[in-house]
Order: C-alpha cells, then structure tokens, then sequence
C-alpha cells in the first residue's frame, strides 16, 4: 500500500488548513486493521476541538474497509483527532477521542 495521501474534506465544510482550503496532505503511518487507520498530517492541524497532526481514521460506511485503498479507491471516512497519540494505541481507545471530520481519503 502506498504511504502517502490525502484527506478532501467535506466537514467542516469551511475547514482551512496549511495545505489549503479542504485539504490535508500526509501519510499513513499504522494500519490498526481493516476499518482503522493512523494518518499523520505534514503540519499541525487546527481543528474546533483541538490541533495535532495525528488523525485516527475509520471508514464511514458499514461493508467498507482500507483494503479498498490497494485498488487505487477513494475511501468516504469519519476521522477523529488524537492529541496524546502513542503508537500502543487500540481502536476501543481511538474511538474515545475527539471526532473532527469527515471526509475522504485519496492518492
């Protein structure tokens, strides 16, 4: 799978960051499983609810899953900031944080 890609996104839908306006570029650093993903920004990110460069990220739609991202498939995806990221971290304890987006994730 390749490690670098992008996060367009369409909430906030007025969302503006270091790489511009809807747009997060980064990389993927852990694959926690199929429908969790650790995606760390090129820059700190400001969000309402904090800022941070690590985004834990989960597919939106149940029957959808990262392994579409090897096909070259653009993934509709919930992310949620994690502010105090440690690389011992579990999806149950991912989930507990602070959701901030939503959007997709691109090559």
């Amino acid at each position: 799978m390749k490690n670098s890609y992008y996060l367009s996104i369409g909430e906030p839908w007025n969302f503006e960051g270091p790489d511009g306006q809807n747009i997060i570029r980064g990389s993927i650093v852990k694959i926690i499983g199929p429908r969790c993903l650790i995606y760390k920004a090129n820059h700190i990110t400001k969000f309402d609810k904090g800022s941070g460069s690590f985004l834990a990220l989960f597919p939106r739609y149940v029957g959808t899953s990262f392994d579409d991202l090897k096909k070259g498939m653009d993934i509709t995806i919930n992310g949620i900031l994690i502010e105090g990221y440690h690389d011992t971290m579990d999806e149950k304890e991912l989930e507990k944080e602070k959701f901030v987006i939503i959007g997709s994730i691109r090559t």
